[in-house]
């Protein structure tokens, strides 16, 4: 694909200006080295609503391999699926704000905390 149609970040750029040529829609993609990746970094390229307005996103935006740890531990814990508001509430009681708190946490507590199947899963 990349012969042919250039890096991830080129093939989104394209497909964001066809979407909007033939829907008149705005869309954002995310580039990264998998799929559950690409989907954050899709969020990430999106524009913000504040209160001063709405902030532009970045349209695309790239996650490269090697740097998956360096763009996930920022992100904030309810970024991530499986964290809903039960789940955060929990989190947040264990001082676990960010995907690098999490990272840091024990894995055994976590379990014990959130039982088997989403302690192991996040």
């Amino acid at each position: 694909a990349r012969r042919l149609l250039g890096d991830g970040v080129k093939i989104g750029e394209e497909i964001r200006s066809r979407v909007k040529e033939q829907t008149e829609l705005t869309c954002s993609v995310g580039v990264a080295p998998n799929k559950f990746l690409a989907k954050l970094a899709s969020v990430v390229a999106k524009p913000r609503a504040s209160r001063e307005g709405v902030k532009p996103g970045y349209g695309v935006f790239e996650v490269l391999a090697g740097s998956e740890l360096e763009f996930l531990h920022p992100l904030a814990v309810e970024s991530l699926w499986g964290v809903g508001p039960v789940t955060l509430e929990k989190l947040s009681a264990l001082s676990i704000k960010t995907v690098g708190d999490l990272a840091k946490f024990d894995r055994k507590i976590l379990i014990n905390v959130l039982g088997g199947s989403l302690g192991q899963h996040l």
